[in-house]
């Protein structure tokens, strides 16, 4: 679960599990904590489990039905087609913000993390700051990232644009990204 709390508003995100794989969702959840400096609320890994296992036969038409009834329409909720809010200019204006860099990035307190293991560097732990969703500061050699945003491909992109692009940047991009997660 997740929540926002605004001026003007609060907003909760919570997921149900009916008959999730639970073992594969532990693997893809347990990753290394990151070595940062960051002033929001840190994640706290719950317990999960499946709605399925505390009360047999339960399937996802149940959970749906038993929702709809409580918040919705007794006959179940309405068939949505996204394509066709997609011609909406509220809609299309809200996509477009919620998939921008600054609804990403740009509002993120300022962040410090630090990267050891880069291939190249000897071991060397690296540290950069991010501030506005761009780094603001970084080491001497990596200079050449300052003002780019924390994001793998304009860090590739910046590197491509140095004199000469250093083995450890590839690697770096990945674990900003979090993409190690995907060697599992």
């Amino acid at each position: 679960s997740a929540f926002r709390q605004t001026s003007s508003s609060s907003m909760h995100h919570a997921t149900l599990l009916v008959n999730a794989d639970l073992k594969t969702l532990k693997t893809l959840l347990k990753q290394s904590p990151r070595d940062m400096d960051a002033k929001g609320v840190r994640s706290q890994p719950s317990p999960v489990a499946n709605l399925s296992n505390l009360q047999n036969r339960l399937d996802i038409h149940a959970v749906v039905r038993a929702l709809s009834g409580e918040w919705g329409e007794p006959e179940g909720p309405a068939r949505l087609n996204p394509l066709e809010y997609s011609r909406v200019d509220t809609f299309s204006a809200s996509l477009e913000r919620l998939e921008s860099t600054e609804w990403t990035w740009e509002k993120t307190p300022r962040f410090s993390e630090r990267f050891g293991e880069l291939p190249g560097l000897n071991n060397q732990k690296i540290e950069f700051t991010i501030q506005g969703g761009r780094i603001s500061k970084a080491p001497d050699f990596a200079a050449f990232l300052l003002g780019v945003p924390y994001h793998g491909p304009d860090i590739l992109q910046a590197a491509r644009k140095s004199a000469d692009s250093p083995s450890w940047l590839e690697t770096l991009a990945r674990k900003v990204d979090g993409d190690e997660l995907l060697a599992l």
